[in-house]
């Protein structure tokens, strides 16, 4: 038997699904298509992770905690929820937690005092001018 493609296979079909979704955005106000397609993004990736952790029959949390997949995922929906999240909070996040799997103290401590400093600096409150100083 011939080995077919079925037509949801095709990257032509793909290539119609994103056009019809940003085409379902012309015209649109820029804060609420920015906003739609940050939460587009957000769902798709929160699938993806989900589905990952369902296929593994025998979860293993290091496993998939380990997983490369995982936190491109999670990176993903973290991004879009939270735009103004650097990206290079995940990237110290990831590290932490594949050092802490793999019992690497050192690489978690880093890590973590990284992400606090990121965090830190993102949330403090900006200071307020005086003035006539």
């Amino acid at each position: 038997m011939e080995n077919v493609k079925k037509w949801y296979q095709s990257s032509n079909f793909w290539t119609a699904v994103v056009l019809l979704i940003g085409g379902a955005f012309v015209g649109f106000p820029e804060e609420i298509g920015t906003q739609a397609v940050g939460l587009i993004f957000a769902l798709i990736a929160g699938g993806k992770t989900l589905q990952n952790f369902f296929d593994n029959a025998k979860f293993n949390a290091k496993l998939w905690l380990s997983d490369a997949n995982f936190w491109n995922y999670f990176g993903a929906i973290i991004v879009a929820l939270v735009p103004t999240l650097p990206t290079e909070t995940i990237l110290h996040l990831e590290t932490a937690v594949t050092s802490a799997i793999g019992g690497n103290w050192q690489g978690m401590i880093i890590a973590l005092f990284s992400l606090g400093t990121i965090l830190y600096k993102m949330l403090k409150p900006e200071p307020v001018p005086v003035e006539g100083a």
